[in-house]
């Protein structure tokens, strides 16, 4: 994803790492919220899976499932990372006033967010789908 940014003075990829730390840290946080309570009775063996289960769903229900998605906080992290992809430094107004192909292309709305969720998704498809060595 680095390669895909710019180097311009705010939108670049150190940016980008900086939302991804702060996103992560906060996902630490919501997994393992303070307001549940870990200390269920488990003194047998059933008492420990009931209570083990108890702990779960709370943390599902206290966090809104976040905690039991793996795939949603691979998306939150991921979303950070390409948040900026391919940012040209210019704000969305100025590129709709301008009347820029990527301003036409996205009908004026959210033009950087929208080229860099697409950029973004077809590199990783590339990435993912066709080795390096057969990359053109």
């Amino acid at each position: 994803m680095a390669s895909l940014y710019r180097d311009v003075p705010f939108h670049n990829f150190e940016h980008a790492t900086h939302v991804s730390m702060s996103a992560s840290k906060l996902l630490k946080r919501i997994i393992a919220p303070e307001s549940v309570n870990y200390q269920k009775d488990s003194r047998t063996r059933k008492g420990a899976k009931e209570a083990a289960k108890q702990v779960e769903r709370a943390i599902h229900d206290c966090t809104f499932g976040i905690s039991s998605d793996p795939l949603l906080q691979l998306s939150i992290i991921f979303a950070t990372l390409i948040h900026d992809v391919d940012h040209t430094g210019i704000a969305n107004k100025h590129l709709v006033r301008l009347d820029t192909d990527l301003a036409r292309r996205f009908d004026g709305k959210c033009v950087a967010e929208q080229h860099s969720v697409v950029l973004a998704w077809l590199s990783s498809w590339r990435i993912t789908l066709i080795p390096s060595e057969h990359a053109s």
